[in-house]
């Protein structure tokens, strides 16, 4: 994360159990994933949009994606949902559709302030 003085950011103690659905998310929120090989960190910017960064091809820096959901690996798709144990689905402007391995946590970040927009370019 941006290590800007002006911008204070915490992880929150919470992590999400089951998962969550981008729909319950405010523009501008931020989540962390950890899959089986990766750590990614999106912002929620509306509309099924997030900006997500994690992965050094498809996202070493932040990219703007369509969120398709979570599946358990098949067809069927979680829409708008965020689940752990599951593998997150997106469309990238350039790679098309990209799965992750499962996600094994899922936690939200919090902003103690927001003068600046984070960098979710790093590990956490």
């Amino acid at each position: 994360m941006n290590t800007s003085p002006d911008l204070e950011f915490e992880h929150s103690e919470s992590q999400l159990d089951e998962g969550l659905s981008l729909k319950d998310l405010n523009i501008g929120d931020v989540i962390a994933l950890n899959t089986k090989h990766r750590s990614y960190a999106f912002e929620n910017r509306g509309n099924g949009q997030i900006l997500i960064s994690g992965h050094p091809e498809y996202c070493p820096h932040p990219v703007l994606v369509k969120l398709n959901g979570s599946t358990w690996g098949g067809s069927m798709m979680k829409v708008g949902f965020i689940g752990r144990g599951m593998l997150l689905e997106f469309r990238h402007p350039t790679h098309g559709i990209i799965r992750t391995s499962r996600i094994q946590e899922i936690r939200r970040l919090e902003y103690k302030s927001r003068t600046c927009v984070p960098d979710l370019a790093s590990k956490n």
